[in-house]
């Protein structure tokens, strides 16, 4: 049995060519004789032990400690964890009376050095708003920091 070379290694389905040749190039009669063989692929080290932690200043939501995740936890667990930050950030801007007008997360993704896997190496949330004076906008959204900053005393 030999394995195909041209099959990435991180590629659920592997393709196995039964032939006895060491021709690099299968004939005919060879191609014939593939057979799929469904496999799962086997996680690297580096993928089996990788950590996620939230780097924000916010406390309030998942992740604060390391956090272990498999390759197909992440996407699901990075995407909830950045919804948390939006859900706090909505109601940060209307206790102060203002009305969030765009929030969306950017999902960010990398190449295990060791696989070549893609996989989810983490996120961020972004929450936009703007005031009410006399019930017109403000002329540009804030953004959560700007919106803290008022909050704190900080911006003018």
């Amino acid at each position: 049995m030999r394995i195909d070379p041209s099959m990435p290694a991180n590629n659920p389905m592997l393709y196995a060519l039964n032939a006895q040749s060491s021709n690099p190039t299968p004939t005919i009669d060879e191609i014939e004789d593939l057979t799929i063989v469904p496999t799962m692929p086997t996680e690297c080290v580096t993928c089996a032990t990788r950590v996620y932690q939230d780097d924000s200043t916010d406390g309030g939501v998942s992740m604060q400690s390391l956090t272990n995740l498999t390759p197909y936890e992440a996407p699901a667990q990075v995407r909830n964890h950045e919804m948390e930050h939006q859900h706090r950030d909505r109601i940060a801007f209307e206790e102060q009376g203002m009305d969030v007008v765009l929030q969306f997360i950017e999902m960010h993704t990398s190449v295990c050095p060791e696989c070549n896997r893609v996989y989810v190496s983490g996120g961020m949330s972004t929450t936009q708003a703007v005031g009410r004076e006399g019930g017109e906008e403000h002329d540009h959204p804030l953004s959560m920091e700007e919106a803290l900053l008022g909050m704190l005393g900080g911006g003018q």
